[in-house]
């Protein structure tokens, strides 16, 4: 879409208009956080919330080891930004600028970014190029690009010469290397998934959450996690022919009357996460309605079993965050091919592919039943992502040499 027509269609789209809002008055922004410019400054981007839980290890290990320098973390959408607007490892949040010559021009001169970081497939054509104009290091950490991508094709001359202005490129895997490689591009270090770094680290944190904990309390529990109407098709009439098996939701939207129609649907036996009462006994509640956002997380600790949303949409949420905490995991047959964890936890025998009620009923069945099996792919799933974890300890090393 272009950026002149973008007030229009705000006219439209309320993700849209917080975005437009949002970008007002960023210069003032810039030049109010950076009146004292001596400090070295770190510029992060990550598009959404998704990029920013993958780069977040990174900022936080940055932060430790250069508590001195100023970290600038800027999101393009607003379901990224309006959620850690106030992340505190950050001195300054705010949106992207839309990608033009004299926005690029713009902030880089104002922010004076000592080092930029674009996290999975960032690339902004106007951004990088000043970049690299005014001599930044620009790093791209948890790249990942198929063979296929539109920069090895003969439309591709933008994201192909924005792909050449990165100083270097920390990868996810082997693939991203032999596609880089095509384009001419040898700065590169495989470094891994910085995800499996996050995900281990909510884990080991350890936070508790009462509510999960008094509504599980022992009983076996299934969670469906960033789910959409389409899962919910699927999993809900699976999961009513189970009996003992408590079930927790978390939508990927808070709707509300999506979630008026679950009480609706459920009654008694239904309950949101916002209106448990102090003291409440859950026990004889069957269903839990996570009607909040950010608490997913955390609440996969308290599961046996889970259903990660969003492969018969647009693409398969975050299995990684269920997975840390062993369990297996299912999730629909449509979109999940291009998600590398989920073809190695299929591989494992851990991760099911879901095509229909029919098959969920009978994963769930299988899984409720066989405790042995249960077991074994828990399991696996943990030492997965145990196994992959330090790339954002590569990377801290790898960039070194800029600062």
């Amino acid at each position: 879409m272009a950026v002149s027509l973008l007030p229009i269609a705000g006219l439209f789209s309320s993700k849209l208009r917080k975005g437009l809002r949002g970008r007002k008055n960023w210069r003032n922004q810039l030049k109010a956080a950076r009146q004292n410019g001596d400090q070295p400054l770190a510029w992060f981007h990550c598009a959404s919330l998704g990029e920013f839980e993958q780069g977040r290890p990174l900022i936080e290990a940055y932060r430790q080891r250069y508590p001195e320098h100023f970290i600038l973390l800027t999101f393009f959408s607003p379901s990224g930004y309006e959620i850690r607007k106030d992340y505190a490892e950050a001195d300054l949040v705010m949106y992207l600028p839309f990608d033009t010559q004299q926005n690029a021009r713009d902030f880089v001169a104002l922010s004076k970014p000592a080092i930029a970081f674009f996290v999975k497939y960032e690339f902004w054509y106007n951004y990088l190029h000043e970049l690299k104009a005014q001599g930044v290091p620009a790093i791209s950490i948890s790249t990942i690009l198929r063979r296929d991508h539109a920069a090895l094709d003969w439309y591709g001359e933008i994201p192909r010469q924005a792909i050449q202005c990165f100083t270097h490129f920390f990868t996810q895997n082997e693939e991203t290397i032999e596609t880089l490689k095509a384009l001419g591009i040898r700065s590169v270090t495989l470094a891994g998934d910085t995800r499996f770094d996050r995900v281990s680290a909510i884990a080991e944190a350890q936070e508790p959450n009462a509510i999960a904990a008094s509504f599980t309390d022992g009983s076996l529990t299934l969670i469906a996690g960033s789910v959409w109407k389409q899962d919910l098709d699927v999993l809900l009439p699976a999961w009513e022919s189970i009996q003992n098996l408590k079930l927790i939701i978390a939508p990927h939207e808070i709707r509300e009357e999506e979630i008026t129609a679950l009480v609706d649907r459920y009654g008694d036996e239904a309950v949101r996460i916002t209106q448990v009462k102090d003291g409440e006994d859950l026990s004889k509640k069957r269903l839990l309605i996570v009607d909040t956002i950010g608490q997913l997380s955390s609440l996969y600790r308290y599961a046996d079993i889970a259903y990660i949303g969003g492969a018969f949409g647009k693409g398969l949420h975050n299995i990684l965050e269920a997975a840390t905490f062993g369990m297996p995991i299912c999730f629909g047959n449509q979109n999940y091919r291009k998600f590398a964890e989920a073809i190695d936890l299929i591989d494992r025998r851990v991760a099911h592919v879901i095509a229909d009620q029919s098959e969920m009923q009978q994963v769930l069945q299988q899984l409720v039943a066989d405790t042995a099996l249960r077991e074994e792919q828990s399991k696996a799933s943990a030492e997965y992502v145990a196994a992959k974890r330090g790339a954002t300890l590569v990377i801290m090393e790898g960039i070194k040499k800029w600062l």
